[in-house]
């Protein structure tokens, strides 16, 4: 049992050494991931409608 003491020690020890984002940078990070997330999605819906469109013409 003396092993869970000493690992939440060593838990609560690293967690003071972690480098915390401030609250612009964390704001910043998220609007880069969203922005980056609906440019990819956009990219990959205009790949699949002309893929689509594509198979279409070919089918018929």
């Amino acid at each position: 049992m003396g092993w869970i003491v000493e690992y939440l020690q060593n838990v609560i020890t690293e967690m003071k050494k972690v480098n915390w984002p401030t609250t612009e940078e964390l704001i910043n990070s998220t609007l880069v991931t969203l922005v980056a997330t609906i440019i990819i999605s956009g990219f990959i819906f205009i790949a699949d409608q002309a893929i689509s469109t594509a198979l279409e013409v070919i089918y018929q």
